[in-house]
């Protein structure tokens, strides 16, 4: 079968570009494969049942999972998000970051996106970083994180973010240091990890759109390199067998690691040492807990489906997702409605055709959104995905559009393991 061959050709190489033997690799590979098929009903659980702030975390660890907005309970939970009047500056940033990965499948995304984005510049200090709610009179590195990394996807969106925005933050960001180049919680603090990596993240996008506008970015570039230096020095944070894991601090390693286009922090695959810490504290139900003390006590009949938000970070991170460059897909712009995601049921031949190329354009980037559409219940986004699998990978992995997602399960997960092993090869 060629999707057995793929399967394992992926795999060995997925493995010869990583630390630890082949062996090693692919079964941590089959491992997060099962853990993500496991994760699926606590997912799905949280989806019906989170209200709130946090339901926008749990509808964006969907997007990344695949879960086809046309169904249930995805589709349900999107529309309660939508009605959810939001101030807190971490969910209108995470909402708008599911906006950007769901395009015009977003209930109500034209005047969503703009208003969401005034309400969450509204929670900046001054010139500064960002807190919690409106006017704030201090900032943290936490929310400033999740607030730039929103307003990145509100500019995809095509709303206009000004540029002090991202000068300020920066400037902010460089004088509140800790010592030695890590980040603490507010400016001074001692550095944590789990604040470090938000720091690396913060400069990242700052330095991508002031690059944008043609400005000198070399200070930013010199904090970066301190900062993991910083990491290098306690990358124990990062290895398996600590007794511990934090998943949000993992989900933000993530994105400053892809944001910065790093495969290792001293040595140490940051992946590989974050999913073994991940995966050893599944709940027997899929789910996942903040402490593995407490996916233990699930496992011995406590019952629940693990908590939402650590179950979303967990999700977030196995899946690795998060893209280093944002395609523009704005409600203002043409450009969502010919890739394949957004295809209406009824489109035509032609109109499958032109979304493939425009997906084909994009190459390997465009793989997660395919996959999303590949699940879709819409035959014609099935076709068009298909189609633009091929011209960028150049195998179809045993897929048959005409079937169901389900009937089509192997093919998926081939297709999946290959956009695994080679999302970070070069071209």
């Amino acid at each position: 079968m060629v999707a057995q061959h793929v399967a394992s050709r992926t795999l060995l190489t997925l493995a010869l570009a990583s630390s630890g033997t082949a062996q090693d690799r692919a079964a941590l590979d089959a491992r997060v494969i099962e853990a993500l098929e496991r994760a699926r009903p606590a997912l799905e659980h949280h989806l019906e049942s989170t209200e709130g702030d946090a339901l926008t975390l749990v509808c964006l660890a969907a997007a990344h999972y695949g879960l086809s907005v046309q169904e249930e309970p995805f589709r349900g939970a999107l529309h309660r998000l939508a009605r959810t009047n939001l101030s807190n500056a971490y969910a209108l940033a995470v909402r708008l970051m599911l906006m950007v990965e769901l395009g015009e499948s977003y209930p109500d995304h034209r005047e969503a996106a703009p208003r969401d984005t005034r309400r969450l510049l509204a929670c900046q200090n001054g010139s500064a970083g960002f807190r919690y709610q409106p006017h704030p009179k201090n900032w943290d590195y936490s929310v400033t994180q999740y607030a730039v990394l929103g307003l990145r996807a509100a500019h995809a969106l095509d709303v206009q973010v000004p540029s002090r925005v991202w000068s300020g933050v920066a400037s902010a960001a460089i004088k509140g240091r800790a010592y030695k180049g890590g980040f603490g919680y507010t400016p001074g603090n001692d550095a944590t990890a789990s604040m470090t990596v938000a720091g690396i993240a913060i400069l990242e996008v700052c330095k991508a759109r002031l690059q944008a506008a043609d400005r000198n970015v070399d200070s930013l570039d010199d904090c970066i390199r301190e900062a993991w230096e910083w990491m290098e020095h306690h990358k124990r944070e990062i290895q398996p067998g600590t007794g511990s894991v934090n998943h949000y601090f993992l989900y933000g390693l993530e994105r400053a690691a892809i944001l910065s286009n790093r495969d290792e922090v001293g040595g140490v695959d940051w992946y590989v040492g974050g999913a073994e810490q991940i995966l050893d504290g599944q709940s027997k139900s899929g789910g996942f807990f903040p402490t593995p003390q407490n996916a233990r006590q699930a496992a011995h009949g406590v019952p629940g489906y693990g908590m939402p938000v650590q179950t979303s970070f967990a999700i977030l991170f196995l899946k690795r997702a998060f893209r280093r460059e944002l395609t523009p897909r704005g409600p203002f712009t043409q450009a969502a409605t010919v890739f394949c995601h957004a295809l209406p049921p009824d489109a035509d031949l032609d109109a499958i055709r032109r979304a493939a190329h425009a997906d084909a354009r994009r190459g390997k980037p465009a793989l997660p959104d395919l996959l999303r559409a590949l699940r879709s219940e819409h035959a014609t986004r099935r076709q068009a995905a298909a189609r633009a699998v091929i011209l960028i990978t150049g195998e179809d992995f045993g897929y048959h559009p005409l079937r169901s997602p389900e009937a089509n399960a192997d093919a998926l997960r081939a297709a999946e393991k290959w956009w695994l092993a080679h999302r970070d090869d070069d071209g």
